[in-house]
Formats: C-alpha cells, structure tokens, sequence
C-alpha cells in the first residue's frame, strides 16, 4: 500500500483571494508553512490544485519545495484527489488543507499508525459530538481515506456536496465504510477556538497567533489563546459567520 500526502489548495478563495500566497509569518506564506509541515520521510508529497489559470501560480511553490504537483478538474474536488492519487499511484492519501498553518504533525503519524496496524476506508479524529476533526474549525487535523473509497463516492453520487468536499459522503453514509474513529488527541476546546482560516480576520488573527506560538501544542496555544477576551470574541464571530 503506498500512502501519499496531498494538500488541497487553490488561490480562487472567495472570501479572501490569494490566501495562501499571501505573506503569513516573516518570509513563508501559508502555503511555504503547510508544504514544509506535510513533508514526512517515506511519504511523498504532491501538490493538487485546479486547471484553471491562475492556479498554475502554484506550480512554483511545488518547485521551490521540491515535491509533486497535479492540476485537475477544478469544481469537481473528489475527482482531481482520485485523479492526482492516480497519477502517483498512491492507495491512500492523507488529505491536507491549505489554510490550517498549525496542522500537527504528530496527529498525521496517528493516522498511518492507525492504518498500519488495520486498513480503514477513512481514519479521523473525532469530536465527542461524533464530528470529523476535519469539521472542526480547530485548524489542527488532516484526514486519511483509501482511494478506493474515494471512487465508490464517485459511483454513489453525483451531488455537488459530495463532489466538493471529498470526504464528506464516507462519514454521512457509515454503514457503506470502514471508517476508524480516533479520540480526541487533548481535551476539546470552546467551540469559539477557530485557527483554521478563510477570511482576513482569520488570517490576521492566525498569522498574529503563529508568530508568537508556532511551536506550541494544541492545548499550550488554546490555553494562550482563552486569556485573551477580544481574540476570542473575533474568532466566535467567525465561527458564526463560517460555519457550515
């Protein structure tokens, strides 16, 4: 089984455009720090945008870190993973979200150990609430799912929920997977806590946050994190206005 990394991204955010090309901490981007955390030995690492135009930007990054890039179909997300898992022959894939700077490494080595140990359609960390940590607007967690799992979506459903977000139809129809679900790694926050970003609220706030604690755990940054009223008042105003 080989196992690959592949970190969704694209520059065409509605929200806040060029997000990941942007200037984040010192001289990285968001992308240079999302790119340099997913790098991992044994583990190859590609690149998956869009075909459209401006998106070809990214190839660059690729180039500068010296990993794989692919550029598929660009409303159907489901089918640009299986496609990019395709042409790196991977049979499973970690899946990485560009706009979560503070994706923890440790938390990628408990997905493959899990699937290690016993094959799973889909790894996650849950929330108590049963939530994938995905959903989370933690900004901590990525996800691991075969691509055979992926293409039995593709032959299931052709909504465009399911098509958009990749993973979501494994988690909503359970008793069509084996789907392993891994506690909590640190006691669950207030639901205010977001680190994950979208908007220019949340990349000013993220990008204030990584600068002074970059190499906190998830629990040590939270703790930093609820001392401040304000910056929890504008993260619970995101969560309102991005949850979905």
């Amino acid at each position: 089984m080989k196992i690959g990394i592949l970190i969704q991204a694209r520059t065409g955010s509605t929200r806040l455009p060029g997000k990941i090309v942007l200037p984040f901490h010192e001289t990285e981007t968001l992308l240079d720090i999302i790119i340099s955390k997913s790098k991992m030995p044994g583990y190859p690492v590609v690149l998956a945008t869009s075909n459209n135009k401006s998106d070809e930007v990214l190839r660059s990054f690729a180039d500068k870190h010296k990993i794989s890039f692919f550029s598929g179909e660009e409303n159907n997300v489901l089918q640009r993973f299986i496609a990019a898992a395709e042409a790196n022959d991977f049979d499973v894939v970690i899946r990485v979200c560009a706009d979560n700077p503070f994706i923890q490494v440790d938390y990628i080595n408990s997905l493959i150990e899990t699937f290690l140990k016993e094959e799973h359609d889909y790894i996650s960390f849950f929330t108590k609430g049963d939530v994938p940590a995905i959903k989370t607007h933690y900004g901590f967690f990525t996800e691991m799912v075969e691509v055979k799992a992926l293409k039995k979506i593709a032959t299931l459903t052709t909504e465009n929920l399911y098509l958009e977000h990749v993973t979501n139809f494994i988690y909503t129809h359970p008793e069509s997977f084996r789907i392993k679900k891994l506690s909590f790694p640190f006691k669950e926050p207030d639901d205010k806590i977001r680190l994950t970003i979208d908007t220019k609220d949340d990349f000013r706030l993220a990008s204030y946050l990584y600068s002074l604690y970059k190499d906190y755990k998830p629990k040590d940054l939270i703790k930093q994190v609820e001392k401040d009223p304000e910056l929890l008042k504008v993260m619970a105003e995101q969560v309102i206005v991005n949850s979905k």
